[in-house]
């Protein structure tokens, strides 16, 4: 028997009082501190270790739960994290202006060698790091256990 998403993230209890055209939970049912509605899409967004704590507050602060996941760039090594989460249904903007706002890309310098030198001779080359790389994928199926 197929289920849509939203049967997957409300109880049998809340699906009846939902059907029921009530907007009052069902007694028994556990409250949630913020209810943003069921999990339609998953965002991951590849960001710098220097814009999580903005990031990670901006969408906690749109009631989202977020989870991190380490990882290492591979283009310079630098130390990044991507971070995971569900939204609803007409979230998609809110998500996506907190990240913009909060993941800045900076200038950087690393030493290069200068080519042609008969020494080696560091020569700093300015880089453009940081920023967000953003993907969203829509949910099929969603379950809390």
């Amino acid at each position: 028997m197929y289920r849509s998403p939203a049967e997957f993230h409300t109880s049998p209890d809340e699906r009846a009082t939902a059907s029921a055209g009530s907007s009052q939970p069902a007694p028994g049912s556990k409250p949630d501190s913020v209810s943003i509605g069921p999990v339609r899409y998953f965002v991951g967004a590849v960001v710098q270790v220097q814009d999580l704590q903005l990031a990670t507050r901006a969408l906690e602060q749109l009631g989202l739960r977020v989870t991190h996941l380490p990882s290492t760039g591979a283009f310079l090594g630098r130390r990044n994290v991507t971070l995971i989460t569900g939204i609803p249904e007409g979230m998609q903007t809110a998500v996506l202006d907190a990240i913009r706002e909060t993941c800045h890309q900076r200038l950087e310098y690393v030493s290069t060698p200068l080519e042609g030198a008969p020494m080696p001779i560091p020569l700093s080359t300015p880089i453009t790091v940081g920023g967000a790389t953003v993907w969203t994928v829509e949910v099929e199926r969603y379950e809390e256990f």
